[in-house]
């Protein structure tokens, strides 16, 4: 119960004054004691307008009696009484006692003084405290308002930790593999390199002027140089010029009579026969041996003109493959690093904004 319930009862009952009533001048009735305080809420609960008698009423029901004031008083109080409208003087006499404004003493105008001073410190400490509660609400919402925020940042930051992780770990599996890729190319570059540089020294050895042209024989073993037969060639080619001279001059002259001499001849011609056909069976070995060196050396150029050009050929796909593979190196590197940028300035604004809000 509260002056404000009283001062809405009283307003509905009907109270006529100049002013409106003031519940914080009706407070101190209600600090005088627990009697006091049941008593008005007692009174508050049955003030209503169908329990209070108005002079309207009264006038209406001194219209239907006859005169007589004892017949008037003694049936408005029966009736009153059955209507549960009645309040007597002696419901009232502990109100009276109870409150000690409406006492004439002294002593009790005194306390009546002390009374109020209290209520006013009462009443002023109750308005700081309220403003404490309305300021302590105030700094719980706004407290409340910056645990959301952080929270929201948390989220936000681990959310942007999770995205950078995953994306580090599908740039470096890209990279891993883009480094695998490259790495796998680059033995079959270098065995190609090493390949091209093995047919670059075999085709210098082969043409070179300076070096000569080497033979491996595989049944005998024996190593063999192409320049090796040519002093043993114009040896024969010189040999092969006398021997046509000696003939042609002893075949285009006349008949001579040898005499003596004809067994002599005879035997240095059989042995000069002899000696031309042992050495056109050598020449015909040696060049029996040429040809082949030459057939062996046009099989190796042709072989290495083959290996150059697939050598050739497949240095041009490499080229053609590391071309593809570069805008998708250089793809992936702008994607991680622009990815990355943007999840640094992120997590960078998001602090700025952390540090702001603690500030």
């Amino acid at each position: 119960m509260s002056a404000k319930q009283l001062c809405d009862a009283l307003a509905a009952a009907g109270f006529d004054g100049a002013d409106p009533l003031d519940p914080e001048s009706l407070e101190w009735a209600f600090l005088q004691g627990d009697d006091s305080r049941r008593m008005l809420a007692w009174v508050c609960a049955r003030l209503r307008p169908a329990n209070v008698l108005s002079a309207t009423d009264l006038e209406l029901y001194a219209s239907e009696q006859p005169p007589g004031p004892s017949t008037f008083c003694d049936q408005l109080y029966e009736q009153l009484e059955l209507e549960g409208k009645l309040l007597e003087g002696e419901d009232l006499d502990f109100a009276f006692d109870s409150i000690s404004a409406f006492s004439d003493t002294e002593e009790n105008k005194e306390y009546t003084i002390l009374s109020e001073e209290s209520l006013e410190d009462i009443r002023d400490s109750k308005h700081a405290l309220r403003a404490e509660v309305t300021n302590l609400e105030k700094q719980l919402a706004s407290l409340e308002w910056k645990l959301d925020l952080l929270t929201a940042q948390a989220t936000t930051i681990s959310q942007g930790k999770k995205s950078r992780s995953s994306a580090q770990t599908r740039a470096s599996g890209q990279l891993t593999g883009l480094d695998e890729k490259l790495a796998k190319r680059s033995l079959e570059m270098n065995a190609v390199l090493g390949k091209l540089s093995a047919t670059t020294q075999e085709l210098s050895y082969y043409h070179s002027e300076a070096v000569h042209c080497i033979l491996f024989l595989a049944d005998t073993g024996v190593h063999l140089s192409y320049y090796d037969f040519q002093s043993y060639i114009s040896n024969n080619l010189a040999c092969t010029k006398e021997l046509d001279k000696w003939f042609s001059k002893k075949f285009e002259k006349n008949t001579v009579n040898l005499g003596p001499l004809s067994y002599h001849l005879v035997a240095e011609f059989a042995k000069s026969k002899r000696q031309y056909i042992e050495a056109q069976v050598e020449y015909a070995k040696e060049d029996a041996i040429l040809s082949k060196l030459r057939t062996q050396l046009a099989s190796q150029q042709s072989y290495i003109y083959q290996d150059s050009h697939s050598l050739r050929r497949k240095n041009s796909e490499l080229a053609e493959e590391l071309k593809d593979l570069s805008p998708h190196v250089h793809k992936c590197l702008s994607e991680t690093v622009t990815g990355l940028c943007a999840d640094l300035s992120q997590l960078e604004g998001a602090t700025i904004l952390q540090g702001a809000v603690f500030l």
